[in-house]
């Protein structure tokens, strides 16, 4: 009996390691740790996350987190997050801005100066010993020199002075506001409309790559601006519908995550000409209102309280690069319907005729049917897959072309 059970062991043992290695994808951290996750922050090893129920702090990479609510006195729901110069900067709304120069284990209101609307505060982005905080429902954009000690209006030439996002790009401040995006270059003393081609102007966040600068609008996706906001486009190709309300933005090297509401996490690894979703694992989870790269993870933060987190390199080597020859990527869009009751169409692109196989696997990996095994030429093709003899629940798909691998996810619901 002893020997029959230790086999047993092994082999679930093997078929779990097995299925996280046939499954790169996102892992839930313990929580949740309130009802919505509002953003997030990174100060070396500490990993901090803002909620409706204030602020928490995880030293582990998410397996443990604790509430750091000490000297927070009002406004527990943290919208923003912004860390500059040894000190954490908190955001509320209702209770303006909290400062911590010990990681959160004490907090101090520094609200002096800050307009008297119930303290809003959206956004924080930081020019050497300048912050600057973003305020919603009328605050504008407000300075401080001194570690928020003191702050001072900065509104000059905000025709509309909602503010949702912040990003700088050296001595330029751009802000995200419900009527477009504006420019200051001389620290927030003067801004200046930079719309031209900006065709939905309600911002949502803002991310800057060398002189590309990209905006998140609420229903409208993605635009982009190859000259620091001179002029815009929308580089929409492999976007959906579920794609187009843009919450979150960040960059690490080359590469752009995207945190949607509906379509969940994004990527382009070209500058933003193309879009592919990284959202194995999510499941259902895909609001997601914060993205945050710490060491060799990128953490999203979603509407139900959770945070998740996912290895970089799973991500960056599924989306595969441009080849050399100038010829597009390889791309696998989502399956549509999804979720679905019999049948779905799965699409994708090659960009040249090579060997392909796609299969289909359950949730625990054990392969359900091959669709492709073969030969295909370059161009988009659909396949239509079967699941009327199948149960509900979670199942993946792999598509292999080549030495190149993306997966995807479906759900059937009967």
């Amino acid at each position: 009996m002893k020997k029959i059970i230790t086999v047993l062991l092994v082999t679930f043992v093997l078929l779990i390691t097995g299925t996280q290695t046939l499954f790169a994808q996102w892992v839930k951290t313990n929580g949740p740790i309130g009802q919505y996750v509002f953003t997030l922050a990174v100060n070396g090893g500490n990993l901090f996350a803002g909620s409706d129920r204030g602020v928490f702090l995880s030293t582990d990479d998410g397996a443990t987190w604790d509430s750091i609510t000490n000297g927070m006195t009002y406004g527990f729901r943290c919208a923003a997050l912004g860390v500059n110069k040894g000190y954490i900067f908190a955001g509320t709304f209702g209770g303006g801005i909290y400062r911590s120069s010990d990681n959160g284990n004490h907090w101090t209101a520094i609200n002096t100066g800050l307009s008297n609307i119930g303290y809003l505060v959206t956004s924080f982005a930081f020019i050497d010993t300048n912050i600057f905080a973003g305020e919603y429902y009328g605050g504008g954009v407000f300075v401080s020199s001194d570690n928020g000690d003191d702050w001072i209006p900065m509104d000059q030439g905000l025709t509309h002075d909602t503010v949702n996002a912040l990003a700088v790009n050296g001595t330029n401040i751009f802000a995200g506001t419900d009527s477009g995006v504006y420019l200051s270059t001389n620290y927030g003393m003067n801004w200046t409309p930079i719309n031209e081609g900006l065709t939905y102007r309600y911002i949502q966040s803002l991310a800057v790559l060398d002189s590309n600068l990209f905006v998140g609008t609420y229903s409208e996706g993605i635009f982009r601006s190859t000259n620091y906001g001179e002029n815009w486009s929308s580089p929409q190709k492999g976007l959906s519908d579920t794609d187009r309300y843009v919450y979150a933005m960040t960059i690490i090297g080359t590469n752009i995550f995207v945190g949607t509401h509906g379509g969940g996490v994004i990527l382009s690894t070209d500058s933003g000409a193309n879009w592919h979703t990284v959202n194995v694992g999510l499941n259902y989870f895909k609001d997601i209102n914060a993205l945050s790269i710490k060491g060799n993870y990128l953490f999203a933060g979603d509407n139900y309280g959770n945070v998740w987190r996912r290895p970089l390199s799973e991500m960056t080597t599924a989306v595969n690069k441009q080849s050399q020859n100038g010829m597009p990527l390889l791309a696998l869009q989502k399956n549509f319907p999804n979720p679905f009751t019999t049948t779905t169409t799965i699409t994708f692109s090659l960009p040249e005729s090579e060997p392909v196989t796609l299969r289909v696997y359950n949730s625990i990996g054990e392969e359900i049917t091959t669709l492709i095994n073969g030969n295909l030429a370059e161009g988009t093709h659909n396949v239509i897959f079967h699941g009327e003899n199948l149960q509900s629940g979670i199942y993946f798909y792999r598509l292999t072309a080549g030495e190149n691998v993306l997966n995807g996810e479906m759900a059937i619901v009967k």
